[in-house]
This record gives structure tokens, sequence and C-alpha cells, in this order.
């Protein structure tokens, strides 16, 4: 997950999660099927996502289009891109 704060001031990372994880699995059969181990960048709020080989691409495209804003991010077909600890 991406957690860049800028005008945010606490964050709640399982809503974050839970609705991100909830807007993949809407998609999941169709994005494993075509686009396995590619990164996908959701935009909680919207609903908004992008798909790229490279994550910090797609992370950066994605804040160009919202700024501001906190995403959920999740190699597609993967159960973790990231482990918070």
């Amino acid at each position: 997950m991406f957690f860049e704060v800028s005008k945010a001031k606490t964050i709640d990372k399982k809503y974050i999660v839970n609705k991100g994880k909830e807007i993949y699995q809407r998609h999941a059969a169709g994005l494993e099927r075509s686009h396995k181990g590619q990164y996908i960048i959701i935009e909680i709020e919207s609903g908004d996502f992008l798909i790229d080989k490279n994550s910090s691409k797609a992370r950066a495209r994605m804040q160009r289009k919202y700024p501001d804003t906190i995403f959920y991010a999740a190699k597609i077909g993967s159960p973790a891109m990231f482990n918070f600890q």
C-alpha cells in the first residue's frame, strides 16, 4: 500500500485495505486472467483504478489524476504486495 499523506490528518489502514480489496474482488476474475503479475492502483473513493507492469509508474500516474489521495495497491494474482509491520 502507499500511504502518502498531505492533507489527511489520520489514516484508517483497515478502511483503506478493506475498501481496496472489495473493489479488487469485483474485478478479480478479469484482472487475474488478463493482467496477472502486474500492479493495480485503486482510488478507493471513486473505485477508479489503473494497471501497469511498474508499480511506481502506476502510482505516479494515479497521483497526477488524484492528488492528495491515498491509494490501495496490489500485485494482481498475489495475496499481498506489502506487509504492514
